[in-house]
């Protein structure tokens, strides 16, 4: 039976009937869900892209073996729609996707699947720093605005309405790419 979800420790997920998330990213916004799944009885599945099967808490555990911890496994697949049991072929009632840095594209048939349940997370203000490159090309150009920001999909490049947005900027001693999504992590988590 779904869960009411009244008040969540993420800011990005909706109020009401939930009983499925499915996260398109094996990441460490993977694992913040899987714990907020665990926490509120709500089944999250994880499908990540052959190059995320290494990926690591920066000097920390696996995310595979951290996701497993609360739960929650990952499923490795070269394309969504070719993976059984996956995102395609679940029940799309009750359930929602999150697209958190998801080595996928998202197809016109999932969207419609998921009646526009299919949310993205974008750590870019929008619409300037629309697609991927992410903070390296943004250190380059000097600009340190950051972004908490949640999108519906659409067949468009990160154009689709925001559900949720927070804007901060990022401190003049963060250098680094690997600093800055630290630091951005930080503040997705805070919501």
């Amino acid at each position: 039976m779904p869960r009411k979800v009244e008040n969540t420790s993420l800011c990005f997920l909706p109020a009401g009937s939930l009983d499925h998330i499915v996260v398109l990213g094996a990441g460490r916004l993977a694992v913040a869900v899987a714990r907020f799944g665990e926490e509120a009885g709500i089944r999250v599945s994880v499908y990540g892209g052959p190059r995320q099967r290494d990926a690591r808490d920066p000097d920390g555990p696996a995310i595979e073996d951290t996701l497993a911890v609360h739960g929650t496994r990952v499923s490795y697949v070269p394309s969504l729609r070719d993976c059984e049991g996956g995102p395609h072929q679940i029940s799309p009632e009750n359930a929602l996707v999150l697209s958190l840095g998801s080595p996928f594209i998202i197809s016109r048939d999932l969207i419609d699947r998921f009646e526009g349940r299919v949310i993205n997370s974008h750590g870019a203000p929008l619409p300037e720093w629309r697609g991927g490159g992410g903070f390296s090309w943004r250190i380059l150009a000097g600009d340190r605005r950051g972004n908490t920001c949640f999108h519906l999909v659409t067949q468009g490049i990160d154009d689709g309405a925001v559900v949720f947005e927070r804007r901060y900027e990022f401190p003049d001693d963060l250098r680094s790419p690997q600093q800055w999504m630290d630091f951005a992590f930080a503040r997705d988590r805070e919501c």
